[in-house]
């Protein structure tokens, strides 16, 4: 998928045509994707390499790799399937499926500002979530709670 300034996504090739038609189909997929997408481009120049976001497609996991281009051109997201996912490891530690992604943006080094967007929440109900996430791993931070998630998703 191509990237426009604007945030507007376009479909690259005809393989990514199916894809894009999914997304706005399935709508929730393709609002997470544009509150990444808008973390990524506003983290371009901080962020050499971006974390990819796992995407649940129907019944397809995937992860969107961004792709920043050169200035003046587009940027892109790849979409491929997912080699594991991410929020279902987080799960095992006693999550709900939205408290397992709000732990991997967490993770991935977002605000709660940024997890609030990227997930279409308000800030209180991020911090709602993280409140009972420390709750459930046992931690009182940020940092430990990562860390948590660190140990799982290494095995």
């Amino acid at each position: 998928l191509l990237v426009h300034a604007s945030g507007a996504l376009e479909a690259a090739h005809e393989r990514a045509e199916p894809l894009l038609a999914a997304l706005v189909e399935e709508r929730s997929p393709l609002q997470e994707l544009h509150g990444w997408a808008y973390i990524q481009r506003r983290r371009r120049v901080l962020v050499r390499r971006p974390e990819p976001l796992p995407l649940r497609l129907g019944e397809r996991e995937m992860l969107a790799l961004y792709i920043p281009g050169r200035p003046g051109t587009l940027d892109a997201i790849a979409l491929c399937p997912s080699p594991r996912p991410v929020v279902e490891l987080l799960r095992e530690l006693g999550l709900t499926a939205r408290q397992a992604r709000v732990l991997q943006l967490l993770c991935e080094g977002a605000t709660n500002a940024e997890i609030a967007l990227a997930l279409t929440l308000s800030e209180h109900t991020v911090r709602h979530h993280l409140e009972e996430i420390y709750r459930r791993l046992g931690v009182r931070s940020r940092a430990a709670a990562a860390n948590v998630a660190a140990r799982a998703l290494s095995g």
